[in-house]
């Protein structure tokens, strides 16, 4: 009978302290193991894509490249003055002989920030055109490279002398804005200032 009561007392001592202090440790222990095989799984597939991606980056780095969609030059000065010669290319283009098409007008806006990257270079231009030229010269600014966009747009009808209207001629206003990355491709900083 002592015996027997002796074995109960080990057996509550056992299943009340002994194996709550062994077991959840334990349980505890099995888990954490279970969740880093898991993560370690993860990260092993990860790095079996690794090369995979690596190689798609590259194909999308080259096609950008291919594409440049920011400005080219290293200043917001420079680019203004970038901006005034592809006008200059985009008109002559249209007009060779200058009787189509000419600039009246042209200016430097203040650059702007956009986003904290981006610095916006923009330039005013007021130019008296046909209107075949002008679409002409709008088309070429817009579809070549780099990335250039013409907003603001205003049309006047010439008129002559006695107000009649110039068989077609308008005066055209416009903003036509690029935008440099401030980092660049090279990661050096572009050097922002105020327009000239």
């Amino acid at each position: 009978m002592a015996l027997a009561l002796l074995l109960a007392v080990l057996a509550a001592a056992y299943a009340l302290i002994v194996h709550p202090a062994w077991t959840g440790p334990m349980r505890e222990a099995d888990q954490r193991i279970r969740d880093l095989q898991e993560r370690d799984q993860r990260i092993q597939a990860q790095l079996r894509q690794a090369a995979q991606v690596e190689r798609q980056l590259q194909e999308v780095a080259g096609a950008l490249a291919g594409r440049p969609g920011f400005l080219p030059e290293r200043s917001a000065e420079l680019a203004s003055a970038g901006l005034a010669q592809r006008l200059e290319t985009a008109v002559l283009a249209a007009s060779p002989d200058g009787r189509t098409c000419a600039i009246h007008n042209r200016s430097p806006l203040p650059a702007e920030t956009e986003e904290g990257r981006f610095i916006r270079v923009s330039l005013r231009a007021h130019l008296r055109c046909g209107v075949p030229a002008l679409a002409a010269v709008l088309h070429a600014l817009e579809s070549g490279q780099p990335r250039l966009f013409v907003d603001k747009v205003s049309l006047l009808a010439q008129r002559t002398a006695d107000g009649r209207d110039n068989s077609g001629g308008v005066e055209a206003s416009f903003d036509l804005s690029g935008y440099l990355d401030q980092e660049g491709a090279t990661g050096v900083p572009v050097e922002v200032g105020d327009a000239p």
